[in-house]
């Protein structure tokens, strides 16, 4: 991913079958892989996107400290994670439940944790949001 430092309104152009979205990195809440092509579902909207790019390329495209690849087939949108479940090894991302691979648990915990504050029990982390400081 790239370690590049993207403005909040930032937008991503996404080539479909139908033509071309575009959209603020911020409304991406995860990606998953379908053979060569990547599924990417939004926050506020119930419509998926298909593009026709492996998850390895949709990876490079997006900024390293805001999105995390946890599984061979997932990428989180880190400010959209709600829950990391210890007992399964899954994140909840809304009502989604993803999967984290155990070799990319510590670094995603490591992400996680340093962009948020958290409340840990023995089930599972619950992230909170950062205070704000006025």
């Amino acid at each position: 991913m790239k370690d590049v430092e993207f403005a909040k309104d930032e937008r991503l152009a996404l080539k479909t079958q139908h033509g071309v979205l575009l959209r603020n990195l911020d409304e991406i809440a995860y990606c998953q892989a379908d053979a060569n092509y990547t599924i990417i579902c939004f926050v506020n909207d119930k419509r998926k996107a298909v593009i026709c790019k492996t998850l390895k390329e949709v990876e490079c495209m997006l900024p390293a400290g805001r999105f995390a690849r946890v599984h061979r087939s997932w990428i989180v949108n880190i400010m959209h994670v709600t829950a990391y479940i210890v007992a399964k090894n899954h994140v909840l991302v809304g009502d989604k439940t993803i999967p984290v691979a155990r070799n990319r648990k510590k670094a995603f915990l490591k992400t996680i944790i340093r962009g948020s504050n958290t409340i840990h029990t023995e089930k599972h982390t619950t992230l909170l949001p950062k205070p704000t400081i006025q």
